[in-house]
């Protein structure tokens, strides 16, 4: 029995060491990794409540929202969200250059909806026209070649994604495995890239798209409930095609809604 507890003891505790254990051509530097950007002391702020909103949590404040936003859309800003409970029905949008703040967890933004939507979104887009490569490019090389430029300029980010049909086994998985890059360089059709690419990608199967994203937006310093039920897979923040963008001092708490008859 004691040879047996023995054997046990040692196999545990030689586990965690091979578990962490990455190779060195899996692992990446992330020292780039999250937005450089925050909020700025020359952004416009402006109240949400001089819009109309409710901070007693009985009423939807998208029409207030909504309004603030369009005070600032133009220049950008900062919607303040002051101490009280926030009730949305909708979803919440954010453009470019919007920064939503709180005053710590006394703000709460409570989310009713009715769908499997995601509760706040920064949302870019892709452009429709599918730029190739004339050459297939390597890991780690920090330069594309593409068969034309299309008016790809310094600074503008693209993502770069491969056929995953057999490497990701869920649904909404797919067309997720690549990279987005951001361009440093433009000679002609090379295009030169600000940080290296993680795997490589063959010119047959490579889809790259430019990216038109949400950029320079954040959200610090509140609390979100989500008070509404989904069935399938939703986010209470998404980011999708955006860049430098930011989280800051968020709490999120799921309550759930018991109903009887």
């Amino acid at each position: 029995m004691k040879r047996i507890l023995l054997i046990l003891l040692v196999s545990l505790s030689v586990l965690p060491t091979r578990a962490g254990d990455i190779p060195v051509f899996r692992r990446y530097a992330w020292d780039h990794a999250g937005a450089r950007l925050q909020e700025s002391d020359d952004m416009r702020e402006v109240n949400i409540i001089q819009f109309g909103a409710d901070s007693s949590g009985h009423k939807s404040n998208h029409h207030a929202y909504l309004q603030a936003l369009n005070n600032i859309k133009t220049e950008g800003g900062i919607i303040f969200f002051p101490s009280g409970v926030y009730l949305f029905h909708e979803p919440i949008y954010v453009p470019s250059n919007v920064v939503l703040k709180g005053n710590g967890e006394s703000t709460q933004l409570v989310f009713r909806l009715n769908e499997n939507q995601h509760g706040i979104n920064f949302n870019g887009a892709l452009s429709s026209e599918k730029i190739n490569l004339h050459v297939s490019a390597s890991k780690g090389s920090k330069q594309l070649v593409i068969n034309e430029n299309h008016q790809i300029a310094v600074g503008d980010f693209l993502k770069i994604t491969i056929k995953d049909s057999d490497l990701a086994s869920s649904s909404w998985a797919k067309n997720s495995i690549g990279q987005i890059v951001e361009i440093e360089g433009v000679n002609n059709n090379v295009l030169f890239l600000k940080s290296a690419l993680r795997i490589g990608f063959e010119k047959e199967s490579a889809t790259i798209l430019k990216m038109l994203p949400v950029s320079g937006s954040g959200i610090q310093c509140l609390r979100i409930y989500r008070e509404d039920t989904t069935t399938s897979l939703t986010s209470n923040i998404r980011f999708n095609n955006a860049t430098h963008c930011y989280i800051n001092s968020i709490n999120v708490i799921f309550v759930s809604i018991v109903e009887h008859s």
